[in-house]
This record gives structure tokens, sequence and C-alpha cells, in this order.
């Protein structure tokens, strides 16, 4: 390392001494150095991560320019504001559901949901769809469908809930469906 490179790191350690949540944010710090077990294991759902240009700029150059600092910054405080509020609110529609019992359970059933993204897989595309009361399916999209993010689409699958959340599933072998 140059003195300059060190000389950057320095400067930007003294910049962004008090602020941890940044520094791990920038990747300066590691994320076991959060206190906060919560805040620890969500951190990257919260917040997100930082554009490359800035992570790489402090890889490099060892420091962020004036402006580089100043967007870096702005871009922090929007994905702490925005990050933490969608995944509180996910949340709590989650334990609205949980509460209200609207839970998948391993069946072969049918359902209806409207789509609400659509991959391309290896296999053949695949569909996040959403129940009218709010859960949510993994499911591949059946052949000769052709179904569109915001169709409905109703149909009969073998559901196997996502151990981590009862309010999300993953669906197989879809048969007997209807696009509306």
């Amino acid at each position: 390392m140059t003195k300059a490179f060190l000389r950057r790191r320095n400067e930007f350690d003294a910049q962004t001494k008090g602020d941890l949540l940044f520094r791990v944010w920038l990747g300066v710090d590691f994320v076991e150095s959060i206190q906060d077990e919560t805040e620890r294991t969500n951190f990257f759902k919260w917040y997100g991560t930082p554009p490359r240009f800035i992570t790489d700029s402090l890889r490099q150059w060892g420091g962020l320019t004036p402006k580089q600092y100043e967007f870096a910054r702005r871009k922090f405080t929007e994905a702490t504001i925005s990050g933490r509020q969608r995944w509180e609110a996910r949340e709590s529609q989650k334990q609205h559901l949980i509460q209200n019992n609207y839970i998948w359970t391993k069946e072969r059933r049918q359902v209806t949901l409207e789509i609400l993204a659509i991959k391309e897989r290896m296999f053949g595309p695949k569909i996040l769809g959403q129940t009218p009361e709010g859960m949510k399916l993994w499911v591949s999209l059946p052949n000769g469908s052709n179904a569109q993010k915001g169709n409905t689409i109703t149909m009969t699958v073998t559901i196997t809930p996502s151990e981590d959340d009862p309010t999300f599933a993953f669906g197989s072998r879809p048969s007997k469906w209807a696009v509306r």
C-alpha cells in the first residue's frame, strides 16, 4: 500500500469513525461487529448493498472523494428509511396472516394466484404468485398458459410450505390451469 492510500484510508476512517452501520454497509467493517442480533441478521435485507463504484473506489483508493461520500451517505439514508420500513411491513403482514390462520399446509389443492413476477429458469418459467389473502407461492408456470405479470391464474398444485415462513410455499406439478 502506498502512503497516499494509507493517508486516504486514515482520513476516511476518521470521517466515518462513529457510524458503524454505514461502515458495514460500505464493506469496511464486518457485519459481526454489530451488537444487536436482529440488526446483524437482517442487515442486508434492510439496507441492501452500496453501489459498486463506491466499494470499488474504497478498495482501489482507500477513501472517497467528497462527492462520492455525499452520494454514498444519501444512498445509505434512503436505504435505511425504505429498506427497513419495507421489511417491517412484510413482517407485520406475515404476522397478520399467521394470526388469521392463513398459512400453507403440505397438500395438493387448487389455488388462485395473482402473478407478481415471472422468472425464466432452465426448465421453464417460474412465477411468484399471491393469493387473495396475501400468502405467496413459487411455482412453475404451466406450459402453454402464456400468462403475464398481473394476470390471475387458477391451478391445482402440490404445495410444500417454506420452513422459515408459513405464509410462503413452493408449488410443484401444476395442472388444470386457467388464466383470467
